[in-house]
């Protein structure tokens, strides 16, 4: 009763057109869904959206969690945006996020561990990212790991 849940699901298309799934109570987590044309994650505009609701939410402690492939893709108007723009936009983001919360914790679920856990840590830094193979074993490690995390950053969330 003393946590507020907010959530978001992005992706977008090769135009740049962007889909966006608020989840707002364990009922909405139904609203979930994939749509194939769909299949590109604009992180820094994820990263900036989750900034405003977080803004929204009256106290003191946030922690925003990130859950991706690790690779942020990003079209503009039919133009792909590159990896090392895309990288340089998200790192952006992720500072201006960071002054709302500096609690931000990205969980990287990557078949291409090393590419995806590479881009993740060059955008997040080493300590903020949690790495998992797949989502079969996705819970019990990211529990063991989120611990660490949690312990970790205590000071900052307490």
């Amino acid at each position: 009763p003393n946590v507020t849940v907010r959530a978001n699901v992005w992706s977008g298309n090769i135009k740049g057109e962007i889909a966006i799934t608020e989840i707002n109570n364990l009922h909405d987590v139904n609203k979930i869904s994939s749509i194939d044309e769909y299949v590109t994650t604009p992180t820094h505009m994820a990263l900036e959206y989750s900034a405003k609701m977080l803004k929204e939410v009256k106290t003191e402690r946030k922690l925003l969690i990130l859950i991706t492939d690790g690779i942020p893709n990003y079209y503009k108007n039919n133009v792909h945006m590159g990896m090392e723009l895309t990288k340089k936009i998200c790192k952006r983001s992720f500072y201006k996020t960071s002054s709302i919360t500096p609690n931000i914790s990205c969980i990287c679920v990557s078949d291409s561990m090393e590419l995806g856990t590479k881009i993740m840590n060059e955008i997040f830094g080493s300590k903020n990212v949690i790495t998992v193979k797949n989502m079969n074993n996705a819970s019990s490690e990211v529990v063991k790991q989120f611990k660490n995390y949690i312990q970790y950053h205590t000071s900052n969330l307490f």
